[in-house]
């Protein structure tokens, strides 16, 4: 009867090993992506050189909401 219980705590220190020694060699290594800054985007300077001639999103996406509205060919 005392070879079950010894059995499962060997099973269970060998499981949680392995799940430990397999958290450390999968998990990656942190990164500085949020923290490194190439350049800075100033939103203004953005809209100051975008186009003015872009069709609006209804023109390019016509939206088809209704059961009689007209498929253009």
């Amino acid at each position: 009867m005392t070879r079950f219980p010894k059995m499962f705590a060997v099973f269970g220190l060998a499981m949680a090993t392995v799940i430990g020694l397999f958290w450390v060699v999968a998990s990656p290594a942190p990164t500085n992506a949020s923290t490194y800054v190439a350049a800075q985007i100033d939103p203004d300077q953005m809209t100051r050189n975008a186009p003015r001639d872009l069709p609006s999103f209804d023109q390019t996406y016509q939206r088809h909401l209704g059961v009689l509205d007209v498929l253009p060919h």
